[in-house]
């Protein structure tokens, strides 16, 4: 639907977020729901990661809950009040200090100091800022006095996020969906916007070939001139992809678009040494884990997990050796795979058999012989041409918001309709 009329995605989009709000209500077993609607989706993915990374922390920490636990105990501590004024580490220790707001259901979870979440363990991941220590001029002590009305002030970041845009529309040539992956599709216009606010993620070039999967892909330092506006990111992915018949047009492109000179220069020159950084991929074939380059080469061809039917995005996946390193089988591209925890867990545990007579081609034998095959998907995939631009009234079925408090039940279903009584009834016996 984006793809076909951009357009009016467009509109649905924005009067959605327009329409934005918070509702609560109790359920049929009387604990409480409390979500909102009409979120702009990357802020909303920005802030389930920072909610993400902070349960995991925690659980590493010792917090005596499952991770579903830890997330809505962090969810409820950080809009009620609890943890307001705290940064990280004053966060994890105040959780601690708590315990579970429902201690009963609690299960113990043992600190895991090894443990390092997959987008952290590349060396050329940004470091997250290091909160200033206590009396440094940064965030006040737990429990230190603050005069009323004196300004907090740090520097606003947000959590980067991964965003997936055709160089085409970053440029504005068309109108194609960005991606969020593990969200879906947000329009162009928004992906624009999130790709000039993560000035500072790792930035990911993907060249396809005319099928739309991977033909090189690698890093760029390079970057458009930064617009006005935009908070800091800590983290992050911008992977930007193009098919190999738009190399040719690059010198032209950046002419016409002076601010995206620097990138497309850049792409240029990544295409011209593919062969040496295709070489580099494999050389490490007897290191149990993959190096930056080669984790990164196999989150971009493959997308997701390589499980069944899985959404899992790479980035957020193990990497995973089709034949176990313990088995002779070598940290190659050709051998290796993103793998969700459940799908690793089934391939060493559950009897399934993990095969990859391709890069990139994945075949799956179930303990019954059953065989399932999967591959990423295409990181361009065929997309039917936008409808012509033209204005249509506002985008019907979307519901209007009304003002009101929070705490407002889900209106019900109407009753259905009476069975109408019968026109004729028989005089005589028997009726």
């Amino acid at each position: 639907m984006q793809a076909i009329d951009p357009d009016y995605t467009r509109r649905a989009y924005q009067r959605a977020v327009r329409d934005r709000g918070v509702h609560g209500y109790l359920d049929h077993t009387g604990a409480a729901v409390l979500t909102g609607s009409g979120l702009a989706a990357a802020d909303a993915a920005a802030a389930a990661r920072r909610l993400e990374e902070l349960a995991d922390a925690a659980r590493a920490a010792g917090y005596p809950a499952t991770v579903n636990q830890t997330r809505a105990d962090l969810y409820l501590r950080l809009l009620d009040g609890t943890l307001d004024g705290q940064y990280r580490e004053q966060i994890l220790a105040t959780m601690l200090r708590l315990g579970p707001l429902s201690p009963a259901d609690a299960e113990p979870a043992e600190p895991n100091h090894d443990h390092v979440p997959p987008e952290r363990e590349s060396p050329e991941q940004p470091e997250r800022p290091r909160p200033e220590p206590p009396g440094s001029g940064g965030r006040p002590e737990q429990g230190e006095a603050v005069p009323p009305g004196t300004p907090v002030h740090e520097r606003q970041v947000r959590y980067g996020i991964e965003v997936r845009l055709r160089l085409s529309t970053l440029l504005g040539l068309d109108e194609h969906p960005a991606e969020l992956p593990g969200w879906g599709p947000i329009p162009a216009a928004a992906g624009r916007d999130l790709v000039a606010a993560q000035h500072g993620a790792e930035w990911r070039i993907a060249i396809v070939d005319t099928d739309g999967y991977l033909l090189h892909g690698d890093l760029t330092r390079r970057r458009p001139h930064p617009g006005p506006g935009g908070r800091d990111c800590d983290g992050g992915i911008v992977e930007i992809a193009l098919p190999v018949s738009m190399l040719a047009h690059l010198p032209a492109l950046a002419d016409d678009h002076p601010e995206c000179a620097r990138l497309l220069h850049g792409i240029a020159d990544m295409w011209k040494h593919r062969e040496q950084s295709r070489a580099a991929l494999d050389s490490h074939p007897n290191r149990r884990f993959a190096r930056a380059a080669l984790r990164r080469h196999i989150q971009m061809r493959d997308r997701y997990c390589v499980g069944v039917g899985c959404r899992r995005r790479a980035a957020a996946s193990d990497i995973d050796h089709t034949r176990d390193h313990a088995c002779g089988g070598p940290t190659v591209s050709s051998n290796s795979g993103p793998g969700c925890a459940r799908h690793h867990t089934m391939k060493h545990r559950g009897g399934w058999r993990l095969a990859q007579p391709e890069p990139g081609h994945f075949v799956w034998t179930s303990p019954l012989g059953q065989t399932y095959h999967t591959r990423g998907e295409p990181i361009i995939p065929d997309l039917p041409e936008p409808l012509p631009r033209h204005i249509d009234p506002e985008p019907d079925g979307l519901p209007v918001m009304c003002e009101g408090p929070i705490l407002l039940p889900p209106e019900p279903e109407p009753p259905p309709p009476a069975r109408p009584p019968p026109t004729e009834l028989p005089d005589e016996p028997p009726f």
